[in-house]
């Protein structure tokens, strides 16, 4: 047909539609000639080209005055989704679809959407924005699918539309109505959790209904959740990933402030789902992407922010039991930062991140955690530093400041070499018990019990940190009024020195004054001579009988020793002499020539009378090695024979010297 014949149809066309009186007139006009006029910019020259285009004009300003008139949206979809048609033809189709979307039937709205969601993923970007804006006008205005409806989405056939469905449905429920431009038309601000892009999508450019229209979000959010949640919609046979992304958009519909209905119908629908998979990593992988947002190099345009506080909470629960997210690396550092000290950091989310910081030193692979050891503890330093303690403060600034030093001791455990060679780790944490609560205190012993092993005797510490170790535990020990940092150090005596190290065997003797019976048992403990230090080939286990004899004499004959180290006190003293009993009766043990009873190893921590014959010649055969080193007023009997003259000289030491004429 020439252009001539195709402007004169065009004119009575124009003029028809003019005509057009009612709403009959009207709907059998674009019914019949919307398609072909559509058709026709694809083929046309220049002059007809801008007829059509005025017509259609012509027809939108008709349409306007019959909002009843439907379009055609099943033609108009096919036609535009089946046709390679030129892009300045296919912006008028997809006007006109997103027209349709506004006007159609329910059934209708059900048949377009999973057209549109083909359309979505086939598209080009430009044009999948337009689908997807009629699609959530679809979704928005057909609020319930029966099931018969689901099931025709035909998901699982399609797996693809279910993936565009729930990409676009978690960026819908984490969108909210709020400003969306400044007043001097700067862009649109992002919310948190969405991006630039995706945030466009959702809301056309600032032009969608539900932009500004509370109860057209509410409805559009009703509506996908609907979908999302059903199970007609979404079989169990679906590929796992799937129901992991639908368990994300309804956790993040879950936290809907706005919107009471929304996040009851996403928690219902999330009791019916099954239980998340914590160890998937998609899923872990999922929740990270969420919680942080997407990563620095992504495009300004498609970086995804981080969510909210109140979801970031959510997350934080499943994380918290996923082993898999503590491998993921550097991501489980981020979110232990982002929790503690990101903007808008709540107590209750600091107290998720802390338990997740436990989490990840009990789980994550040592590689990892070595690596990132000494920033995780400049963060626990710095919550120790912001979060002041005074009797006043807070139960929730309590337990995240006693949390931190759990887990301070708890690193320290999993990589010894952060702080085996650096004692101000100990020396902080003794100084917290001065200043902290009583509750925090608890903490504080319970990290630096944690650290222990890393100081155990089984890793031998060098001889300058071994006294400075010493020193700092005896001021500890002999200084505090703090019943837990007397305790700790006595631990510390025990455990981080091998039992021949008489200072460390000091300050137990020490310990059998204090106030407290709990600490005087284990004082008591930490100077029982065992079997097996008897036993052959454990005997290096005990300290040279001599040199023990000594220091002991150096502690407690030793001018102004008796007020400076408290061994005129009655216990200490009593002390000095069963533990130098013990120590003679062993070492005389260990050089026995037969086989002991039990009897006779376990006499050894007892002061009753040698009641045996290897008893007595074990007692005789050490006093006669300490008398073998030269003349009696030279050798280490004589100094112990000092010890127990200190018991005559001394009243308040007669009743302990009675002990001591037992063992000899």
């Amino acid at each position: 047909m020439s252009d001539a014949s195709d402007l004169e149809l065009l004119e009575s066309l124009q003029l028809r539609f003019a005509m057009a009186n009612s709403l009959e007139q009207m709907q059998k006009l674009v019914s019949t000639l919307l398609l072909p006029l559509l058709d026709k910019l694809d083929n046309c020259g220049a002059a007809v080209k801008a007829k059509v285009i005025g017509l259609l004009g012509q027809v939108n300003k008709k349409l306007r005055g019959y909002p009843q008139a439907t379009l055609p949206m099943g033609a108009l979809l096919d036609g535009t989704l089946s046709k390679d048609s030129s892009a300045y033809s296919q912006s008028f189709r997809l006007m006109y679809i997103s027209m349709a979307a506004e006007r159609a039937e329910s059934e209708q709205l059900a048949t377009a959407i999973p057209v549109l969601l083909d359309g979505i993923r086939q598209r080009a970007t430009a044009q999948s924005r337009s689908l997807a804006v009629a699609l959530l006008t679809s979704v928005q205005r057909c609020t319930t699918l029966n099931d018969e409806q689901l099931r025709g989405l035909k998901f699982i056939d399609f797996p693809h539309r279910a993936e565009e469905l729930v990409r676009l449905a978690i960026d819908l429920l984490l969108f909210n109505m709020t400003l969306q431009s400044s007043e001097n038309g700067s862009p649109a601000v992002v919310l948190a959790g969405l991006s630039a892009s995706g945030q466009s999508v959702i809301t056309n450019e600032g032009k969608a209904p539900w932009t500004s229209d509370g109860e057209a979000l509410r409805q559009l959010k009703l509506g996908i959740v609907r979908i999302i949640g059903s199970e007609q919609a979404f079989p169990i046979e679906m590929p796992e990933a799937i129901h992991e992304q639908r368990f994300l958009a309804l956790l993040c519909g879950s936290c809907d402030s706005y919107f009471p209905q929304v996040s009851s119908l996403c928690e219902d629908s999330l009791k019916r789902m099954r239980a998340a998979n914590c160890e998937s990593p998609t899923f872990a992988s999922g929740v990270l992407e969420l919680f942080l947002g997407s990563p620095p190099e992504t495009s300004a345009d498609a970086r995804r922010q981080p969510v909210a506080p109140a979801l970031k909470l959510k997350l934080l629960g499943y994380l918290n039991r996923s082993a898999a997210a503590t491998a993921m690396f550097p991501q489980w550092l981020q979110v232990i930062f982002q929790s503690l000290f990101g903007g808008g950091a709540s107590n209750k989310l600091r107290r998720q991140g802390m338990q997740f910081l436990h989490w990840v030193i009990r789980m994550a692979p040592q590689e990892q955690l070595t690596r990132a050891a000494p920033v995780l503890l400049q963060g626990v330093r710095k919550v120790l530093t912001e979060l002041t303690s005074s009797t006043g403060a807070s139960i929730d600034g309590d337990i995240i400041r006693g949390s931190a030093y759990v887990a301070w001791g708890a690193l320290a455990k999993r990589v010894p070499a952060l702080v085996i060679c650096d004692l101000s780790h100990l020396r902080e944490l003794f100084e917290a018990f001065d200043f902290e609560s009583a509750n925090v205190r608890l903490s504080i012993q319970e990290s630096l019990l944690a650290m222990l092993p890393a100081y155990e005797s089984g890793q031998p510490l060098d001889e300058t940190t071994g006294n400075q170790l010493l020193e700092l535990l005896q001021q500890q020990l002999t200084l505090s009024t703090v019943r837990q940092t007397r305790y700790c150090a006595l631990r510390y005596a025990i455990s981080a020195f091998p039992f021949a190290r008489m200072e460390a065997r000091w300050l137990c003797v020490l310990g059998l004054a204090d106030s407290e019976r709990e600490i005087r048992a284990l004082a008591q403990s930490g100077l029982v001579v065992t079997p097996a230090m008897v036993s052959s080939g454990e005997c290096n286990r005990l300290p040279v009988l001599a040199d023990a004899i000594r220091f002991l004499h150096a502690q407690v004959v030793a001018p102004t020793a008796a007020t400076r180290l408290g061994a005129g006190n009655p216990l200490v003293f009593s002390g000095v002499i069963g533990f130098g009993r013990s120590l003679i009766l062993a070492s005389g043990m260990a050089a026995y020539k037969q086989e002991l009873d039990i009897v006779d190893l376990e006499a050894v921590n007892e002061f009753s009378e040698l009641a045996t014959a290897p008893q007595r010649e074990s007692m005789q055969s050490a006093l006669t090695e300490l008398y073998a080193s030269g003349k009696f007023a030279d050798s280490s009997l004589s100094l112990w024979a000092e010890v127990a003259g200190l018991a005559l000289a001394v009243p308040t030491l007669t009743d302990s010297s009675t002990s001591l004429s037992q063992s000899l």
